[in-house]
């Protein structure tokens, strides 16, 4: 069968062009490192921190945890080797829910496993498997000493929860430029700013390991670029565009676009996030609010509204919730954390059950960062 122009046009950009794009990203990356001398490393420079939380929660009702339960959400290892100067090599291991491989409960994995080399301030580069930078919340995701409430904003770090699909998948598998520039050295001492890009396999159906092969031609791109004034407000835009995959043979585009304002004069913080998202025809929006204070350094009371539309082309299938809390910064490290949640669903969101469009529910928690 003779080939179309217009196929071998698709054909040419789709294989060619953004293959081509991929290989010089990946080989303009590796003409910045430098040349260096390698030396003997010790184990002394190994450095080894982490964090764990505790949660309790109890729902009104089943719609959330009625029965009440403690759950011992994360115990997560963090691992940084230095090299030299220059070069770092970085990981993170997360164990949730009280791992126990006999019977397989709770679940082991890697939330970030990159290299890192640092040309300067300025510019960075990463390659490996690291959190994708998306707003405020992403790359703390299930950092809990890192955040004052219980969990970060489920409907945006973690859509599926409410309803929805993913705004962006947790993490990136590929390569990384990055950098910051202090105005007080380009003569603007009020202003600084941040940039994050990235480029990786993206999203693949549940069955193909991301990290080992990507299920479709079209890389993902993705970035962040933050601005902050006078340290006390933040400006920033994140944005991702790639191919997902439904099945072997079928793939569909998803874009994302989010935007997040704050203000912290080290006593009053004001956060406010928005997200859009559209994957194949179905588009997805939501966002939250949350101001807080502190009171003697120790206290900070705080509420947050998160709303999530799950499908623009669904009437009432919104998550709208309300959180009121107080976390409790014990002593140095230590984060004790008590909150009040209300959940109200539109009737045809998918996840609600028997009619109960709305819940209560009650968590505390205690963190602690080592």
């Amino acid at each position: 069968m003779p080939i179309s122009k217009h196929s071998f046009i698709k054909f040419f950009r789709l294989l060619f062009v953004k293959q081509i794009l991929c290989i010089c990203f990946f080989l303009s990356v590796l003409t910045f490192f430098p040349l260096e001398k390698s030396e003997a490393i010790s184990i002394e420079d190994l450095q080894v921190y982490g964090y764990l939380d505790e949660v309790y929660s109890k729902a009104n009702n089943a719609q959330g945890n009625k029965n009440g339960s403690f759950d011992l959400a994360h115990f997560n290892l963090l691992f940084d080797f230095p090299l030299n100067e220059r070069w770092i090599v970085k990981s993170h291991i997360e164990f949730q829910h009280g791992v126990d491989t006999e019977r397989d409960f709770g679940t082991v994995k890697i939330e970030w496993n990159y290299f890192q080399h640092s040309l300067s301030d300025e510019f960075k580069t990463r390659g490996g498997q690291t959190v994708t930078p998306f707003g405020i919340f992403n790359e703390v995701r299930d950092t809990a000493p890192a955040f004052l409430t219980v969990e970060a904003p489920q409907n945006l770090i973690l859509p599926t929860t409410r309803g929805g699909f993913s705004f962006y998948p947790e993490h990136n598998k590929g390569f990384t430029i990055l950098g910051n520039f202090l105005g007080s050295k380009y003569g603007h001492p009020n202003l600084d700013w941040d940039y994050t890009f990235y480029i990786g396999n993206g999203e693949n159906r549940d069955s193909v390991n991301a990290a080992q092969f990507d299920d479709n031609i079209n890389k993902a791109i993705g970035g962040r670029f933050q601005f902050m004034y006078k340290e006390t407000v933040q400006f920033g835009v994140s944005f991702y565009s790639g191919d997902r995959a439904i099945t072997a043979d079928l793939d569909s585009v998803h874009h994302s676009l989010g935007t997040h304002f704050v203000i912290d004069n080290g006593i009053f913080n004001l956060s406010v996030e928005g997200a859009y998202s559209k994957f194949d025809q179905t588009e997805e929006w939501g966002g939250f609010a949350q101001g807080s204070f502190t009171i003697f350094d120790s206290f900070f009371p705080y509420y947050r509204f998160e709303f999530l539309n799950p499908d623009a082309s669904i009437v009432n299938d919104n998550w709208e919730t309300h959180i009121i809390g107080i976390n409790w910064n014990r002593f140095a490290g230590v984060f004790m954390k008590l909150e009040w949640n209300f959940h109200n669903r539109g009737i045809n969101n998918k996840l609600v059950t028997l009619g109960q469009t709305s819940f209560n529910e009650v968590q505390s928690s205690i963190s602690i960062a080592f």
